[in-house]
């Protein structure tokens, strides 16, 4: 696990991460269509957030913004996505005293801060990890400790594809099958364009057979 600095965040701060993190984080982004702008990142050392309460001074830990999410996305949605990632996260609101954003800890982290290790294990009870120990606000899913798989070893198989003939079947599985739109969406466009050469490669042809018949001996 690596410590990953991501430049500032929203406040002007390091934004540190750790690389399981980002991992996870990245996942989530892929199952949504959304990249998440992170306003407070991990190993904050006791200069986090003092709502935060230390949950942040170590790895694991991650504040996403809410206010930017597409109509389509749900905070709660976004939610669902992260934690099927394997990121235990939470909306949190102002009616918790908050501005609204979602908190989020990486199921499995072996460095969490113990702030950030209480709250994993109150949502393993069902909790809200808060001090007021609400019930879990967020939907009840499988949440995964371990890394997410690679989304591209199809997409490298693809690059590396020795003959048209298999970069076609590859491009073709791709299209329907990629683990992200971005994937689906590109697999496409590159059989669209690829069918459009094929197209002009034997109008070309004809022209040339055309053109051998006027040839004058």
């Amino acid at each position: 696990m690596k410590r990953i600095s991501l430049g500032r965040d929203t406040s002007g701060r390091p934004l540190d991460v750790d690389s399981r993190t980002l991992a996870k984080l990245r996942a989530a982004e892929r199952r949504l269509g959304h990249k998440f702008v992170i306003v407070q990142g991990s190993y904050r050392g006791g200069a986090g957030a003092k709502a935060s309460a230390g949950t942040h001074d170590r790895a694991g830990v991650i504040d996403l913004r809410t206010y930017d999410l597409p109509a389509s996305i749900t905070p709660q949605a976004a939610v669902k996505a992260l934690r099927e990632a394997g990121l235990i996260a939470w909306y949190r609101t102002k009616a918790q005293g908050f501005d609204p954003h979602i908190h989020a800890i990486d199921y499995g982290n072996p460095d969490l801060h113990p702030s950030a290790a209480n709250q994993v294990r109150a949502w393993e009870q069902g909790r809200n990890g808060l001090a007021s120990n609400g019930p879990d606000d967020g939907p009840r899913v499988t949440v995964p400790k371990s890394l997410p798989p690679d989304p591209t070893p199809g997409v490298t198989r693809f690059l590396n594809a020795r003959t048209l003939k298999q970069r076609r079947k590859l491009a073709d599985g791709l299209a329907k099958n990629g683990d992200t739109a971005a994937i689906r969406r590109h697999a496409k466009r590159w059989l669209n364009r690829d069918a459009k050469a094929q197209k002009w490669a034997k109008a070309r042809a004809a022209s040339y057979r055309a053109l051998r018949k006027l040839e004058v001996k």
